[in-house]
């Protein structure tokens, strides 16, 4: 699976957004299709027709900024683990409306990034920086608050999101708690 006519042609559609390095065969990502875009942290696509390197059960794609060449309604599920970190905030409403658009009324979404309401992380925001110094690749710092805000006022809507580990800023933003759930990563 290389091009979008064949992910379509799939029977079950699985996206990995990012995927960098996690992608299908290894086990945790079996059967999932990794969607890179040109020039993002790893350079998986490059060259004549954005395709050099990226290999199978991978498909490129400026995924940020318009929609992926999908009908609605037709994917089981999304990935996208350590990715949107390194997008710019003002791109995440947009790509969870594209995500919802994808999404079968049974699919899901999984997101895992950074939470810059850890105790470790939080000096980004204390300092206002622009980026993350240990990685300067991060221009965007989510926290539980900043993220949840998000997500209601998406199209998933107020009930539409499931939170498993987060500091939990929005209960209280000096000292926030770590809030930790069991994730079921057979469903992604």
């Amino acid at each position: 699976v290389s091009t979008w006519e064949e992910v379509r042609s799939l029977p079950s559609i699985h996206l990995n957004i990012g995927a960098a390095w996690d992608r299908h065969p290894s086990k945790h990502f079996k059967h999932y299709v990794a969607v890179e875009a040109p020039a993002l942290r790893f350079a998986f696509c490059s060259g004549v027709g954005m395709r050099f390197g990226c290999g199978a059960y991978c498909v490129c794609q400026p995924w940020i900024g318009g929609p992926l060449p999908l009908p609605d309604g037709s994917v089981s599920s999304i990935l996208t683990e350590h990715c949107l970190e390194h997008v710019p905030w003002g791109s995440y409403a947009a790509l969870l409306a594209e995500f919802h658009r994808l999404l079968k009324p049974s699919g899901h979404v999984r997101i895992a990034l950074p939470d810059y309401a850890e105790p470790g992380n939080r000096f980004v925001l204390e300092q206002g920086l622009s980026k993350d110094p240990r990685d300067i690749k991060h221009v965007s710092f989510p926290t539980y608050a900043s993220l949840r805000r998000l997500v209601s006022d998406s199209p998933f809507g107020a009930k539409g999101a499931q939170w498993y580990r987060f500091w939990d800023d929005e209960a209280n933003s000096t000292s926030p708690a770590l809030v930790h759930r069991p994730i079921d990563y057979h469903l992604g």
